[in-house]
């Protein structure tokens, strides 16, 4: 297995991590400021969960301003669904 996919996979099994890519599928584009209030946590605490998706290339980030607004990276995510499938086959 590729340590890119160990590495989005652990990105992902985290619930409020989940939460806000969930909502940016959802909405396509949100803040760091709407990740806060999706997962009730602290804006440090919330930086950190932002900053793993980035760094496992689940979710771009594009500053606007002051604030950082998230999409996500379809291509990582069907990469990792093309991985799955082939070993579920």
């Amino acid at each position: 297995m590729k340590e890119s996919l160990v590495t989005q996979l652990t990105a992902l099994a985290d619930k409020n991590r989940l939460k806000i890519i969930q909502e940016i599928c959802k909405r396509g584009i949100i803040t760091c400021a709407d990740a806060e209030e999706i997962t009730g946590l602290s804006q440090p605490t919330t930086s950190h969960h932002i900053k793993i998706l980035i760094d496992a290339g689940l979710v771009d980030g594009k500053k606007n301003g002051r604030h950082l607004d998230m999409s996500i990276n379809k291509t990582h995510f069907e990469s990792i669904s093309k991985i799955l499938k082939s070993l579920a086959a």
